[in-house]
């Protein structure tokens, strides 16, 4: 494979690889998927045979623009500082917990990084092109450095450690927000976000849904799981938006 430097896209899904070497001469490559694409699916579900941990022969591959991985042990992102054209970014089911790798990668719009072992988003502050960030089952109470991602328009973070949502108060372009399996309590900060069209809260601490009444352009709400007072229903079958 290492000839075939004429390759601009590469799938190489459900296979057995543990080592990239080969594919270090591909520098003409712009998209390079290693896993499924699976953007609404359960952590665990199975999207790759393949049992990469070393990521560093990806670094000369500059041009790519979409790369996708479920490399499983995958711990190091720093060979990744260098593919700045990256738009699309998918790595689940790893070890990952340093994220400062992406801190330059500003042109990410999509960025997915569910079942690992992030705790700290200072890196992804700089990140303010990004659409989509879905960050599910890691290790995330403080989500301040979210707050300059005014571009969001869907956002996941279920099954973290937050508590707080202040910081998502200023996402007024939210539209799709996963909450699920946290432990929060006071859903005032969500009451700015008028855009919002689904919100899914299940597995929680919310006992009021009143900070929600603001939101007009609400069709689907999931609160199962909650230790609710007023279960006032919110859920419009015809949003006016």
């Amino acid at each position: 494979m290492t000839n075939l430097t004429n390759l601009t896209e590469l799938s190489l899904i459900g296979n057995e690889i543990s080592n990239l070497t080969p594919l270090a001469n591909l520098t003409n490559l712009t998209e390079l998927h290693l896993a499924f694409k699976i953007v609404f699916s359960a952590p665990g579900f199975a999207l790759s045979n393949n049992d990469i941990i070393d990521l560093s022969p990806l670094a000369s591959l500059t041009k790519l623009t979409e790369l996708t991985i479920c490399g499983k042990q995958i711990r190091d992102l720093t060979p990744l500082s260098s593919l700045t054209n990256l738009t699309e970014l998918v790595l689940v089911v790893n070890k990952v917990s340093d994220l400062t790798a992406l801190s330059g990668l500003t042109n990410l719009t999509e960025l997915i990084l569910w079942s690992n072992e992030i705790s700290d988003l200072a890196p992804l502050s700089n990140l303010v092109n990004l659409t989509e960030l879905m960050l599910w089952d890691n290790e995330i109470s403080d989500l301040a450095p979210l707050s300059p991602l005014t571009d969001l328009t869907l956002l996941n973070l279920n099954e973290n450690e937050i508590s707080d949502l202040t910081p998502l108060s200023s996402l007024t372009n939210l539209r799709w927000l996963e909450l699920n399996d946290n432990e929060i309590s006071d859903l005032a900060p969500l009451s700015s976000l008028t855009n919002l069209r689904e919100l899914h809260l299940s597995g929680n601490e919310i006992r009021d849904l009143a900070p929600l009444l603001s939101l007009d352009c609400l069709f689907r709400l999931s609160v199962d799981n909650n230790p609710l007072v007023d279960p006032t229903p919110l859920v419009q079958s015809d949003p006016q938006c």
